[in-house]
């Protein structure tokens, strides 16, 4: 749980879901900066031996690291043709609820 930030268990079941993607992405990020960190002292090293050209090796294609941003989630056909079943569920009881 210490890479979350949360000491025990408990705490982590008492987040609210936001609280626990604020935490996930806090997380992420960190691991991101922790391997730039590494990416730059590696290439540095490397361009200062004469193994790599800066010239033709960019610090990103001599490791990518994908970015940092996650791309946005997008639904697949089934679950977009659930949500449209269960939209029309709901609208009929709507309506059902309404006659009454």
């Amino acid at each position: 749980m210490s890479e979350l930030g949360v000491p025990t268990l408990a705490e982590v079941y008492d987040m609210t879901w936001r609280e626990f993607e604020l935490k996930r992405a806090g997380f992420k990020r960190q691991q991101i900066r922790e391997w730039e960190r590494t990416r730059e002292i590696v290439y540095y090293a490397l361009l200062s031996t004469g193994a790599l050209d800066p010239k033709k090796t960019s610090k990103e294609k001599f490791m990518p690291l994908g970015g940092g941003q996650e791309q946005p989630r997008r639904m697949t056909e089934r679950q977009r043709e659930a949500m449209r079943v269960e939209r029309e569920k709901a609208k009929k009881e709507q309506e059902k609820w309404h006659q009454n």
